[in-house]
């Protein structure tokens, strides 16, 4: 069974009280897990908190105010949503999104899957892989013995490790600001960390 979305508007886009209800029926596309397809419907409602799980409130300036409420969701996706509605808050709060946001994966894909964490961490183990991949690059001159096809291939292998950890680290160094003032602004907030947040789950 899909989640659906229950709309209570309470006052429409002029902000003239207009009770309504709909029901919106949640389709994720492909495999995408139903938190992320909630998110991605909720964002332009400019959804935030309340003291209930799954139920929020929104502030549609297009489409007017009211309450949102998730229904169908399984308990273990229940907390993600509320995170991710925190995320929002937050982002609304700081001015600012985050600039290399990974979208949430099936459960089977995580083991696969870097999980975007401490973008400080992210930074420290990239640094710490170039002494391997800088002696991958210098095979050829450290040990001239070697074949012509064991050198190619470390060359090769050494270069295409290298790309991979300088856009890991152009990715972090440029989502780096925005994880420290949203990291700041959840702490302010109160309640427990969202996952993109932590340094460690």
């Amino acid at each position: 069974m899909s989640a659906s979305l229950r709309i209570f508007q309470t006052h429409d886009a002029a902000g003239e009280p207009a009770p309504a209800e709909f029901v919106q029926t949640i389709v994720p596309k492909n495999s995408q897990p139903e938190p992320e397809a909630l998110r991605e419907f909720m964002l332009p409602l400019r959804p935030s908190r309340t003291s209930r799980s799954g139920v929020y409130f929104y502030d549609d300036p297009a489409r007017g105010s009211g309450r949102l409420k998730v229904v169908g969701a399984s308990g273990f996706d229940l907390p993600r949503v509320d995170e991710m509605v925190h995320l929002m808050e937050i982002n609304r709060k700081i001015g600012m999104e985050d600039p290399a946001r990974v979208p949430d994966v099936p459960g089977w894909v995580v083991p696969f899957v870097i999980s975007n964490r401490s973008p400080w961490i992210r930074i420290l183990i990239g640094l710490f892989f170039l002494f391997p991949v800088s002696l991958m690059l210098s095979v050829p001159l450290l040990v001239p013995e070697f074949s012509l096809f064991t050198k190619i291939g470390s060359l090769i292998l050494g270069f295409a490790l290298l790309v991979g950890l300088v856009w890991s680290f152009w990715t972090n160094v440029r989502r780096l600001p925005w994880w420290v003032k949203a990291r700041a602004q959840a702490k302010r907030d109160g309640g427990p960390l969202p996952e993109e947040l932590r340094v460690w789950s």
